[in-house]
């Protein structure tokens, strides 16, 4: 009998329907408690069944809006906010008006849709 190999991983988003929810709309925070973006979705690979979160940001260079997976091992704590255990200096450090931005084009996106 052949071993047909591993299976192909494929993934899937979650995007809660009440936005914000229980975590998409959520600010997230890196490990220096700076605000770095907010929460898009949720991803599920299967079939490792390997959870992350999808954030966005603004891009520190170019100060456009960019999408990032965090691995679920990379995440401290979930509770109002999301605290990362590292930092991403790609993102841009925002201040609370960047968040209402993003906060107002992602629930626009969703409605959109």
């Amino acid at each position: 009998m052949g071993d047909r190999g591993s299976p192909v991983e494929k993934a899937t988003e979650f995007i809660e329907t009440i936005f914000p929810g229980e975590l998409c709309g959520k600010v997230v925070l890196d490990n220096r408690m700076a605000m770095i973006g907010i929460v898009r979705s949720i991803k599920v690979y299967i079939p490792s069944f390997k959870v992350g979160l999808i954030i966005v940001g603004l891009d520190s260079e170019k100060g456009v809006e960019k999408e990032i997976p965090i691995d679920v091992k990379d995440i401290e704590k979930i509770g109002d906010n999301v605290l990362l255990r590292i930092q991403l200096p790609k993102f841009k450090v925002l201040n609370i008006e960047d968040v209402l931005s993003l906060r107002n084009r992602l629930a626009r996106s969703f409605t959109s849709s």
